[in-house]
């Protein structure tokens, strides 16, 4: 394949994929505990059919389309002050989980798809989030941390579970049509 068909392959897998992230971010499931969106699903998704790669350049388009004002975030909000609401925490936590499981698909598994990569890119994202919110709540010390950690654990696991397993069934049947395109 030559490199411009490559190049704009890529640009538009990025593409295809920041506009999954930005409207799965419309579609909120209520609960009384917290609400969730469809994101940890679309990330998934992203990342089981076309790599970490395009994930990586999706999440970052994704939220530096948020920053600058455009009104993709959950809700149809925008801008820099999403950044330090604790949804905010998982904009940042995307962008890191996709680079976990890129870095772990690329060195250790040569291209191949791993149950192991998806759960540490996971835990790379709660620990993210928490790490940020813990931040954006002024700190307070180990403590503090150990007490935010959990909460992402105990509120998301189960939910984000269930939605990366969908994510697989539907990467394994549509995927490769996808990338025949």
């Amino acid at each position: 394949m030559k490199k411009t068909t490559a190049n704009v392959k890529f640009l538009t897998r990025v593409a295809l994929s920041t506009a999954l992230m930005s409207v799965s971010a419309m579609i909120v499931i209520p609960s009384t505990f917290v609400p969730f969106s469809l994101q940890v699903f679309a990330l998934y998704f992203i990342l089981f059919v076309f790599g970490g790669g395009v994930g990586i350049a999706a999440s970052v388009t994704y939220a530096a389309l948020g920053f600058v004002g455009l009104p993709i975030f959950s809700g149809f909000s925008g801008g820099i002050g999403k950044f330090f609401e604790p949804s905010g925490a998982f904009i940042i936590g995307f962008i890191v989980a996709a680079l976990v499981y890129f870095l772990f698909e690329r060195f250790f598994l040569k291209g191949k798809r791993s149950s192991v990569s998806t759960f540490l890119s996971l835990l790379a994202l709660y620990l993210t989030a928490a790490a940020w919110i813990y931040v954006i709540l002024g700190g307070g010390g180990l403590k503090a941390f150990l007490l935010i950690f959990p909460y992402f654990i105990l509120s998301f696991v189960i939910p984000d579970l269930f939605k990366i397993a969908f994510a697989e069934v539907l990467a394994v049947r549509l995927g490769k049509y996808i990338n025949k395109l």
